[in-house]
């Protein structure tokens, strides 16, 4: 109550204050200007009082639980962002780990592919060392048959011209002495 003491007699001293000059003025319609606005100034103040006098306590208590929401709602969004932040943190771990993954596959794979070639190039090289034996073997095969025909083209054609010749040069006493060397030599065997 002694808080409103002063106010009081704030509002009294502009009321006065104003309403003597109102009163010196002397004509009404300036007069009532005056009054007008220092009557607003004092329901102003009079509202004010009564405000602070009823609602401060729902006022300090409304503002008091708006306030204990608004840093539980600060503490929830606080904790979201953690959490996002690790959230975000281990999908970059993540991240991390599978590009090692990836670059140790790809030099796996890499590695598979060198051995692989090798492996293929050593193949293509046994099979033409087998191909260039195969031919080489053919070649010889091919060279002998011809050889061996070539020998018995020979002697055939040896053969016939002796057959040809031979009538005419051995007689049949020079047949008959072969006949009897070829006898005695295959006895003596």
């Amino acid at each position: 109550m002694n808080r409103w003491i002063p106010l009081f007699f704030l509002c009294c001293i502009v009321a006065f204050g104003f309403a003597g000059s109102a009163l010196a003025a002397g004509e009404a319609s300036s007069w009532r200007e005056t009054y007008d606005w220092v009557m607003r100034w004092i329901n102003f103040f009079i509202l004010a009082a009564l405000i602070v006098k009823f609602a401060k306590t729902p006022l300090r208590d409304f503002i008091s639980v708006h306030r204990e929401k608004l840093v539980r709602d600060l503490k929830k969004k606080e904790e979201e962002k953690e959490r996002a932040i690790q959230e975000i943190n281990l999908v970059f771990e993540q991240t991390r780990t599978s590009r090692t993954r990836l670059e140790e596959l790809r030099n796996r794979i890499i590695e598979q592919g060198k051995k692989k070639r090798q492996e293929l190039i050593d193949e293509a090289r046994q099979e033409s060392r087998y191909k260039m034996t195969s031919v080489r073997e053919r070649i010889a095969h091919q060279i002998l048959n011809a050889e061996l025909r070539v020998k018995a083209d020979l002697v055939e054609s040896a053969f016939e011209h002796v057959w040809q010749r031979l009538p005419g040069v051995i007689t049949e006493d020079d047949n008959q002495r072969l006949v009897g060397q070829f006898l005695s030599d295959t006895e003596s065997r």
